[in-house]
């Protein structure tokens, strides 16, 4: 379980530089958007469309050009790994793969004969 907490205490930790980073290309981009608008388009995308409109609707709101694109879609990406979803239960995809690492070991733990 203290692995657990570690694990989920780091993406917390990660999270909040995220924000920050994120904060930092938004006025380096002179963009009128903030970072919560940026969590909100990720919480209520509806799982509907294919995710890569919703990394469009990001890029959008950063005002990058074409060739700021390769270092805007790994924070991007990371924006939607780690900043919560409403169709995962207002979890991240990054919580959802703790858990099931979690469940992966203790199923294998359970599974050592002795």
């Amino acid at each position: 379980m203290d692995e657990l907490l570690s694990n989920i205490d780091c993406l917390v930790e990660y999270r909040e530089s995220l924000s920050a980073r994120i904060s930092h290309l938004l006025v380096s981009f002179d963009s009128e958007a903030t970072i919560e608008d940026v969590k909100d388009l990720i919480l209520y995308h509806d799982g509907t469309a294919h995710p890569s409109e919703c990394f469009a609707d990001m890029s959008m709101l950063f005002n990058a050009g074409e060739d700021d694109l390769d270092s805007l879609l790994p924070v991007i990406q990371d924006a939607w790994n780690y900043f919560p979803h409403r169709s995962l239960g207002g979890r991240c995809p990054a919580e959802i793969m703790v858990d099931l690492t979690q469940l992966g070991y203790a199923r294998r733990r359970k599974t050592i004969k002795f």
